[in-house]
């Protein structure tokens, strides 16, 4: 499995259609942000940060640092992330690692999605995709 590299943030409601960009049998959407800050994750980072401490085999640091790892028969998953105070609540949430959509899936709960749309930098490739694109992008 390739490493994975993606920066988590609040989806900004002004979004414009990027290019599509090659990829295994067909393309993917991209999009463009609007210039200036991303909107905030609903999500302080105290909570965030204590939600996360509730996952198995997940070890996270007061600054926001963690680290997840677990092994099953059938794959092994390690997941480096940082979350990025905004003020009130989280601005953005950084990934890398050896992970799957299924990892991330329950990161992205602790952010309260899918009541709050979400927006992918994949930074392998330097663009943003929506969920539809990642969830083509990671293995399953």
């Amino acid at each position: 499995m390739p490493l994975q590299h993606i920066v988590i943030q609040a989806r900004p409601t002004n979004l414009s259609v990027g290019p599509e960009i090659p990829w295994e049998e067909g393309t993917l959407r991209t999009w463009r942000l609007p210039a200036g800050r991303c909107p905030l994750l609903p999500v302080r980072f105290e909570d965030a940060l204590l939600a996360l401490e509730q996952f198995q085999h997940l070890f996270a640091e007061p600054d926001g640092s963690f680290v997840w790892t677990y092994t099953r028969p059938e794959k092994r998953c390690r997941l480096e992330g940082q979350l990025h105070d905004g003020g009130p609540t989280l601005w953005t949430v950084e990934c890398k690692g050896d992970f799957g959509w299924e990892t991330l899936e329950h990161l992205l709960r602790v952010l309260e999605w899918p009541a709050h749309p979400l927006i992918f930098q994949w930074v392998r490739a330097g663009v943003f995709l929506d969920e539809d694109a990642l969830r083509a992008v990671l293995p399953k």
